[in-house]
Order: structure tokens, then C-alpha cells, then sequence
């Protein structure tokens, strides 16, 4: 489990989400995933909401997945995914690839399970919030120290794997 927020959903259900890898047997790969579930419910009922694209067959280790959560709005969070080593050195470059989620900042929707891409060129993003300003803060993990603290803007590229100060 990388990370575990409390929300709650439109009708103030409380949900409990939370993001963790996860190895698929049948793939054999691993891929990222937020579950949610229905904390007013007694039964098992958690949920899948999200699995990253692609599935990851070359890794070594769990590096740099990232995996941090916040409460961005109604029914949707922030996810931060790493680059997990595919940064076009070890292996091939996923985080300049739109159509792939690592190296991004990720809104999902919870219920709709959609999701938006809000900002790119991230290596190792851990922590994310939502302050009560509205700002988007969070901190990254830099290849030789050189870690960050960025204020995250949609739409913005923050350099990896192109520069870096660490």
C-alpha cells in the first residue's frame, strides 16, 4: 500500500481509498491501482477504480512508483505515478508518452472511474495535497538527492526525465 486516503461520495457516504501496485498473475506485470471501499457497508465490497496503463513487465524491484493520494473535488483525487524506472535510460521512456501514466499526475474520478491527465514529467512524486487555498503541493524524489517540493499546475510539464536538479 503506498498510500490511503478517507472521502466521501456525493450522497456523504464515507469511502476509504487507497493505492498500492499490484502483480497480475495472468500478465505477469505489474500495474498500479486505487480500490475504494464503502465504509458504510459490512461486507467485503471493495472495488477496483483504477488500474495504470501499461502493465509494467520490466522493473527491478519497486522503484520509483510514487502512488500518492489527495481529495481534489466532488468525486475525484489526485493519484502521483512515478516514471518506475522507464525514463528512456534504464528502460524505455513512459513518462513523455501520452498514452501511458507514469511520470504524471492523475485526476480520477472514483465513480466514473475516468480519468485526466494533469500534469507530466514527474520522476518519483510521494505526497500529494489539496491545500485549503486550493493550491496543489506536492514532493519528488530526485535521482542524486535534488528532491522537490513542487506546486503542481494543470497542464504543466515539470522536466523529467529531460532535466533535473538532482
Amino acid at each position: 500500500v503506498k498510500d490511503a486516503i478517507l472521502i466521501k461520495d456525493k450522497l456523504a457516504k464515507k469511502k476509504l481509498l487507497i493505492s498500492a501496485n499490484y502483480f497480475d498473475p495472468i500478465k505477469k506485470c505489474m500495474d498500479f491501482r486505487i480500490f475504494k471501499y464503502d465504509l458504510s457497508k459490512y461486507e467485503d465490497n471493495w472495488e477496483t477504480v483504477y488500474i495504470s496503463n501499461p502493465c509494467i513487465s520490466q522493473f527491478n524491484g519497486m522503484p520509483s512508483w510514487g502512488g500518492g493520494l489527495a481529495f481534489a473535488e466532488n468525486s475525484s483525487v489526485l493519484l502521483s505515478l512515478g516514471d518506475v524506472l522507464h525514463d528512456g535510460v534504464n528502460y524505455k521512456n513512459l513518462v513523455s508518452d501520452i498514452n501511458s501514466d507514469y511520470g504524471k499526475v492523475l485526476l480520477i474520478d472514483f465513480d466514473t472511474k475516468s480519468k485526466e491527465i494533469y500534469s507530466v514529467g514527474h520522476r518519483n512524486p510521494q505526497g500529494i495535497i489539496k491545500t485549503n487555498s486550493g493550491n496543489i503541493i506536492a514532493v519528488e524524489h530526485g535521482p542524486d538527492g535534488g528532491d522537490e517540493i513542487n506546486l503542481i499546475l494543470k497542464g504543466k510539464d515539470y522536466g523529467w526525465p529531460l532535466s533535473t536538479l538532482g
